[in-house]
């Protein structure tokens, strides 16, 4: 990934929480390039869910001035209201 963000404990790096892909705005039409991106970061976010103390990863994808950004999370509640 191009960037990523992590928690810093006793000056050391104990986890990763999210990742970040960008890409220049002439990029926005390689629609290949911008899905490999997409898939690379889900593989982290994945990796870092399986082999870390990590519920959730924040995935952002950036290309020109358009920024996405996803939540992959490791538990999904479901409520329901009566």
């Amino acid at each position: 990934p191009d960037g990523g963000s992590c928690i810093v404990s006793q000056r050391q790096i104990s986890c990763s929480t999210g990742f970040c892909e960008v890409k220049a705005d002439y990029m926005k039409n390689n629609t290949v390039s911008t899905h490999r991106d997409l898939l690379r970061l889900c593989v982290f976010g994945k990796d870092t869910i399986d082999n870390e103390d990590v519920e959730n990863v924040v995935l952002l994808q950036a290309v020109g001035k358009f920024s996405i950004c996803y939540l992959l999370l490791q538990n999904v509640f479901t409520y329901s209201f009566s």
